[in-house]
């Protein structure tokens, strides 16, 4: 039975859209299928998606008609996940800044007490993790507000793109919902599945998710992340302080409203 699906969402990827490293992966894993999310890209990922969707069953498509950014694209692809019945969803970049063997790794951190894994970059003697040093302490600075103020949760990073999680309740009822932001979208899940927890008296996140250092982390050149994304994550970060202590938004994402 094939237990896990990883969402890619893709959007102008076709230049670094690594069809040998997906095949390699799917040859030696034949319990993980592939949802990529095609975003309404206007170069040619989407006939390098359906080349691979021809060559493997176990690989398919979300099409968007118009780009609807990342985090709409990975919520499409997790929804359709949930519809299809894995036991385990998880997103990743498309660009495999994350290499596909941590998929694994990651999934085998998922048990009866942790229901979410989350990839983290931090530079480790041994470890192979590469990121520009603006980004670096620019996430530094973004994180820390993210966890410390926004969620009240000790997490190191947020926004590494390589996430993994049971196909649960509280995954679904997180997703249901559209983000209300775009870049944050990743702390808005956090903050939805704590809202979530705490209205149905179960286990908080601070026992239920770990963080899993990840042994190789590469920056890819071509990257669609730019420096002023940093202030508009910043100014994300406010608009979810906000929401997340809004009883109205609560109420919404519980489904009561």
């Amino acid at each position: 039975m094939v237990s896990t699906a990883i969402v890619i969402p893709c959007y102008n990827e076709a230049e670094r859209f690594d069809i040998g490293a997906f095949e390699v992966f799917l040859a030696g894993n034949n319990d993980i299928d592939l949802i990529f999310v095609d975003d309404g890209s206007t170069d040619n990922t989407l006939e390098q998606i359906n080349f691979l969707m021809l060559r493997h069953q176990r690989v398919g498509c979300v099409r968007l008609e118009t780009n609807k950014g990342k985090a709409e694209a990975v919520r499409q692809g997790v929804l359709k996940a949930v519809e299809q019945g894995y036991e385990m969803i998880g997103y990743w970049d498309a660009d495999l800044s994350t290499p596909l063997e941590m998929i694994d790794r990651m999934r085998k951190k998922l048990n009866g007490d942790v229901s979410l894994v989350l990839g983290t970059r931090i530079k480790l003697l041994g470890y192979d993790v590469q990121q520009l040093a603006l980004r670096h302490y620019f996430g530094r600075v973004y994180a820390t507000l993210a966890s410390s103020i926004v969620l009240d949760l000790p997490v190191y990073d947020t926004q590494c793109g390589a996430k993994i999680f049971y196909n649960s309740n509280e995954i679904q009822k997180a997703f249901m919902k559209p983000w209300r932001v775009n870049w944050s979208f990743d702390v808005e899940l956090l903050g939805r599945l704590d809202i979530i927890k705490k209205a149905h008296n179960l286990p908080p996140l601070s026992q239920t998710a770990v963080e899993y250092p990840l042994e190789k982390w590469i920056h890819r050149q071509g990257s669609k992340v730019r420096p002023i994304d940093f202030f508009k994550g910043i100014a994300e970060l406010l608009k979810l302080y906000i929401l997340l202590n809004s009883s109205e938004y609560q109420l919404e994402i519980i489904g009561l409203v």
